[in-house]
C-alpha cells in the first residue's frame, strides 16, 4: 500500500540544481522513485507515496547514499554535508533514528575492517591471531549485535525489517532471522522488507533437508536429456564439479601468480 512521506533537507557546500534521487536496491536492481534539485542554499524537498520500506537517497546513482525508513505519514529532516551525504543526520521518526544507528554501526565496521586489511598487507597475509579472539569476526558480531536491538526495539517500524534483512545468510543468526520473519509477517506484511524475508523463508524451506528436491533437468554423458523426477524410488548421487585456485606461499618461486585451477570433485 502506498504512503505519503515528505523529507525536507539542507545540503552544505551543495552546488544549486544538485539533484538528490530517493531509490532502493532490491535483488541486484536499481530501482529509481522520486527526485529532487537544492535550491541556492542547498534546500530540497521531496514529496510522493511509496510502500512502506527503507530506501536510499544518493546524489550520485554509481555511489551509496542515506538511508531512508517511509512509512505512513512520514515527515523526515535531513542534514548532510554534499561530499559526504552517508553521515547525513536524520530526524522525524523513531524509524529514522533506528536507521542511524544502523548507519553509525556500519561505520565503524567498515573503518574496522579497512585496519584490518592494512595490518593484513602489511603482513603479507602472515597474521596469526592465535587462540584469541579473531578481529574480522568480533567486527561482524557487533555490527550483527547493533541489527538485532535495532530489529527487537524498533520492530513496530519499517526500519526493523531492514535490519533482519542485514543478519540473513549468516549461520549464526538463522533463529533469530526466522523468528523475527513470523513477527514481522504478522505487523508489518506491507513493508517491502517484510516481502523479502519471507520470500528468502520460503525459498530456504523448500531447500531444507528432507525437502521435495527440485526437478533437476540435465543430459547425460550421451547426451540424452533426464530428469531427476523420473528417477523417483531410486537412490541418486549429485556430484558438483567445482574449481579450486591454489595460491602459492609467499616467497616460493612463482609468488604472485594463480597456479592452475585443479578440478575437484564436490559431493
Amino acid at each position: 500500500m502506498p504512503a505519503d512521506y515528505e523529507v525536507r533537507g539542507t545540503l552544505s557546500r551543495a552546488q544549486p540544481g544538485t539533484r538528490l534521487v530517493l531509490c532502493r536496491i532490491q535483488a541486484g536492481q536499481f530501482q529509481r522513485l522520486d527526485s529532487a534539485r537544492t535550491d541556492a542554499a542547498g534546500r530540497f524537498l521531496l514529496r510522493g507515496a511509496v510502500t512502506p520500506g527503507v530506501y536510499q537517497l544518493r546524489t550520485n546513482p554509481a555511489k551509496p547514499g542515506v538511508l531512508l525508513p517511509l512509512e505512513p505519514g512520514a515527515r523526515l529532516q535531513l542534514q548532510a554535508d554534499a561530499s559526504r551525504l552517508t553521515s547525513a543526520t536524520v530526524n522525524g521518526s523513531s524509524a529514522a533514528e533506528a536507521v542511524q544507528l544502523l548507519q553509525a554501526a556500519q561505520r565503524t565496521h567498515d573503518a574496522r575492517l579497512q585496519v584490518l586489511m592494512q595490518e593484513w598487507s602489511a603482513k603479507n597475509g602472515q597474521v596469526d591471531y592465535g587462540n584469541g579472539p579473531n578481529p574480522w569476526d568480533q567486527a561482524r558480531q557487533a555490527l550483527h549485535g547493533t541489527a538485532r536491538q535495532v530489529a527487537r526495539r524498533f520492530a513496530g517500524t519499517a526500519a526493523a525489517p531492514y535490519a533482519v534483512t542485514t543478519l540473513a545468510g549468516y549461520p549464526e543468526n538463522a533463529a533469530f532471522v526466522d523468528s523475527m520473519t513470523t513477527v514481522l509477517e504478522r505487523r508489518q506484511p506491507q513493508s517491502l522488507d517484510t516481502e523479502v524475508l519471507l520470500a528468502r523463508r520460503k525459498a530456504l524451506r523448500a531447500t531444507a533437508v528432507g525437502a521435495m528436491a527440485p526437478d533437476i533437468r540435465l543430459n547425460t554423458p550421451e547426451g540424452q536429456p533426464v530428469a531427476l523426477s523420473s528417477l523417483r524410488g531410486n537412490y541418486v548421487l549429485l556430484g558438483f564439479l567445482g574449481l579450486v585456485v591454489q595460491a602459492l606461499p609467499a616467497g616460493k618461486p612463482g609468488a604472485g601468480e594463480a597456479a592452475p585451477a585443479v578440478p575437484r570433485p564436490r559431493v
